[in-house]
Order: structure tokens, then sequence, then C-alpha cells
């Protein structure tokens, strides 16, 4: 294991040490590692493919309440809105009030996208 050293204010120490506490780590490398690898994938879906046949095919479910109209809505509006990204979708009723939507997705940009909000979904739900 490789040893390196860095220097932070005392603010943004103070925050990275309230950080560490409220994820539960046990030391300060352990987080530092996490925050590292968490990047590094961040930057590699946001790197573009060099190869031409290189993309990869993806299912996007999710189920929602349909009497909440505003979700209703802002399902419909996302789909329009990205409609060079969301090809089709199939609309399932599941029951008399939720609905299951799923959207086939060919293209990285799509899957990149949605990897974010499931990471930024996760962030959320552990604090």
């Amino acid at each position: 294991m490789e040893r390196f050293t860095i220097s932070l204010d005392d603010e943004l120490a103070r925050q990275f040490d309230a950080f560490i506490a409220g994820k539960g780590y046990g030391n300060r490398s352990e987080a530092v590692r996490d925050l590292i690898r968490s990047r590094l994938g961040s930057a590699t879906l946001d790197k573009p493919s060099k190869r031409p046949a290189a993309w990869c095919v993806a299912n996007v479910s999710y189920v929602y309440d349909h009497h909440e109209h505003t979700v209703t809505s802002r399902v419909m509006d996302l789909q329009h809105d990205h409609h060079d990204l969301v090809i089709t979708s199939l609309h399932t009723h599941l029951d008399h009030d939720h609905c299951l939507e799923t959207e086939p997705a060919g293209v990285d940009a799509l899957v990149s996208c949605h990897c974010r909000a499931a990471q930024t979904f996760r962030d959320r739900r552990e604090t």
C-alpha cells in the first residue's frame, strides 16, 4: 500500500471529519479511498468511448403512484425532453395505484445519467 500526505485547511478538515463520523468510517484513509474510487468511477462514466461499437444496453425501471399527477407529468416530460435517449418505454399497471415504467436504453449517456442518479439516491439514503 502506498502512503501520501495531504494538507487541508481547518474548515475543510472539520467538514471531512464530520463526514467520516456520519458515514461510520473507521479512519480518514478508508474515507479517502472511497472518495477516490467514487471520483474515478465518475470519470470513467464521463469519458467518451473511442470505439464506435462500444455501447451498452441497460434497462431502467421504476414504480410510482399514478395518482401523484406531478410524478406522472414529470415522467412524461422527461421522456419527451430526452427523446434522443428514451427510444421507447413500457407502461405496466401493477395494481389500482401503482405503475411500472420500463425504459430500455442503448445509449451510454442515458446509462451514465441513471448511474449518477442511483449514486445520488444511495448517498442521500446513507446520510
